[in-house]
């Protein structure tokens, strides 16, 4: 049976709000390190990317962000893609991963951190589906296209990670 699309979701669908993520929205910043007692994160925040009086999440304006997590005394590294945004004091927070995150060893991220940025900026892309989202209290709906270039600022923060860790 073919689906047809009802009037209600074309006017959804025509109202979304689409954002294009590049590597350009990292231009400019540089990675920070968030060390606790259990892992030490390496984030990489884009500049705003949704936010503002379009969308927002959770009231504050959202970046996307790459994310190394190193637990303390490990040797696995879990690299994400995400979103985050700043808390009432300004402290940039990692909220939601986006997808599935990307394992290596640090043997195996200083090997080749070109090939795991561009496994990372692939598993990004291939997770789409994952950053289509609805924004229920405001009643909105943001369609991201995300182009292929993310893999600068993954190869950025992995380079950054591998000095500091």
């Amino acid at each position: 049976m073919k689906h047809i699309p009802t009037f209600e979701s074309f006017l959804n669908e025509e109202k979304a709000e689409r954002l294009t993520i590049n590597a350009s929205l990292w231009n400019g910043r540089t990675p920070e390190i968030k060390k606790s007692s259990r892992e030490t994160q390496f984030l990489f925040f884009s500049g705003e990317v949704f936010g503002g009086k379009y969308l927002n999440f959770l009231g504050k304006p959202s970046n996307v962000l790459f994310v190394i997590e190193h637990p303390i005394n490990g040797d696995k590294l879990y690299i994400k893609v995400g979103y985050g945004s700043e808390d009432d004091k300004g402290n940039k927070l990692y909220r939601v991963s986006i997808g599935d995150s990307v394992n290596v060893t640090i043997d195996e991220l200083k090997a080749d951190p070109k090939g795991v940025a561009n496994k990372v900026a692939n598993n990004f892309v291939s997770a789409k589906k994952y950053f289509d989202m609805n924004f229920a209290p405001f009643d909105k709906r943001a369609i991201f296209k995300i182009e292929k270039d993310v893999e600068k600022p993954a190869l950025e923060l992995i380079d950054f990670a591998i000095k500091n860790i």
